[in-house]
């Protein structure tokens, strides 16, 4: 019963986890009382169960979720379309029906020759990471101001945490920047 605290169920409410009673079905007139005994309960529906939750169990033990640098693309567009125009960075999972992946995200934008990108006017530097779980895709969008012109590099880079370990995939593409406009040069 969800919101009543002596529930068994609310502890995985509280957590996010669905939680259903699969002997709801066999209720009987001695269900939690003190002549409840395994005589009156429905063995064969509790023998349905019992295998319907060890054949998941094995499943999952034999199945490889992990997802692989090869499941992870790495997509970043432009527009001009927008004022000012902005960066698109999209991180896909082309297994998320299968198992979500678990990654730390780097965007860093240099200038090609000083090394330091900096975003005018409010001189914000262009350097982000985020911890993310990623179940179909994520996407991060850097607006422009007003630049000066420089050459940059995007570089891009994903490594996974807990059980994406050892997961890693990077891009880099190279673009101009001036005024309110930022030109990509597709990555090949």
């Amino acid at each position: 019963l969800p919101n009543e605290p002596i529930s068994d169920h609310q502890s995985f409410l509280d957590y996010g986890y669905d939680a259903s009673y699969f002997l709801e079905y066999t209720l009987d007139p001695y269900y939690h009382t003190s002549e409840d005994r395994i005589e009156y309960m429905n063995m064969s529906y509790l023998e349905k169960v019992s295998r319907l939750t060890m054949g998941t169990l094995a499943y999952m033990a034999n199945s490889k979720h992990h997802v692989s640098a090869d499941d992870l693309k790495i997509k970043v567009k432009g527009t001009i379309l927008s004022y000012p125009s902005q960066l698109t960075i999209c991180i896909e999972n082309n297994r998320y029906e299968e198992d979500t992946a678990n990654l730390t995200i780097h965007v860093y934008m240099k200038n090609i020759f000083t090394g330091d990108y900096v975003k005018g006017p409010y001189n914000t530097t262009c350097n982000w990471t985020f911890l993310k779980e990623v179940s179909d895709y994520w996407e991060f969008k850097i607006a422009s101001r007003s630049y000066s012109l420089q050459f940059f590099v995007l570089d891009i880079s994903v490594d996974g945490f807990n059980d994406d370990v050892g997961l890693h995939k990077e891009i880099k593409t190279y673009g101009i920047t001036f005024s309110t406009f930022i030109i990509i040069i597709p990555v090949l």
